[in-house]
């Protein structure tokens, strides 16, 4: 993608920024001037480009002030700010690339509120996504507790790659909050879940004993039809013996099913 196709305005939306000639800086509106934003891996206190993730209302509307900003973008500015967000060398852009980079759709400034708001990973735990450079943001960043819950790491929730990241923690409802009702009727369900189960068990269970009743009938009909024919001596009388410890295991693994049936 061209600088001129992230720094091109956002449909429908033309903000007051201007780029200001050979620095490299962007004014937005009549107030603020952002520097060209830092790389690599550095941690520094929040600054401009912190503040402006927190504050700026054009963010998480896809550039689009008509548009609500999405629930992650609110939930993520009542967190503190911890630090100004880094790219990595390999994504570096001017501060209007980087300013319509955010605006262009919710993903993006969510990634950079979490990168501003959210746990550094060390190094060696970071995700295989950000230890393959993917991503925009320089370092691995998670945002933890409650607010965290359904969130991937900062990268690989702009790269969209959600439960394929390593620190993906899966959202669940709080038990306290589920109604009294809803429980009961959660364990019903899983109650009757689990008698299914059971009875599916016993049938396979006494399906595998019919047939092990046939086969033992078919060796040791086999085997009478040998002594029939004479043929005596130690295999004979030892298969007799492998067709009774079979039988006596199956009556073994019945009366154990019984045991705990009581």
């Amino acid at each position: 993608m061209s600088e001129a196709d992230l720094t091109g305005p956002a449909e429908g939306h033309e903000p007051s920024i201007i780029v200001v000639p050979d620095s490299g800086t962007t004014r937005i509106g009549e107030d603020m001037i952002l520097e060209p934003p830092r790389t690599g891996r550095n941690i520094i206190p929040p600054g401009p480009w912190a503040q402006t993730l927190m504050d700026d209302d054009s963010f998480g509307s896809a550039g689009r002030p008509n548009r609500p900003r999405s629930a992650l973008v609110r939930d993520l500015r009542l967190l503190p700010s911890l630090r100004e967000p880094f790219l990595r060398d390999s994504r570096a852009m001017t501060a209007s690339a980087l300013f319509y980079f955010l605006q262009s759709k919710p993903a993006n400034v969510e990634s950079g509120l979490m990168t501003v708001v959210g746990a550094e990973m060390p190094l060696e735990e970071e995700c295989i996504h950000c230890k393959m450079l993917k991503g925009p943001w320089a370092r691995c960043v998670v945002v933890q507790g409650q607010a965290g819950r359904g969130l991937a790491c900062n990268n690989c929730h702009q790269l969209r790659r959600g439960s394929r990241c390593e620190h993906y923690v899966a959202p669940h409802p709080d038990t306290a909050e589920i109604p009294q009702q809803q429980r009961r009727q959660t364990q019903t369900r899983q109650d009757d879940e689990a008698s299914s189960e059971r009875r599916a068990w016993i049938l396979d269970f006494e399906h595998i004993g019919d047939r092990i009743e046939v086969v033992n009938r078919r060796i040791l009909g086999l085997l009478g039809a040998h002594e029939d024919r004479g043929v005596h001596g130690h295999d004979i009388r030892e298969l007799r013996r492998m067709v009774q410890r079979l039988q006596d295991a199956y009556r073994d693994l019945v009366r154990r099913r019984a045991e705990m049936d009581m």
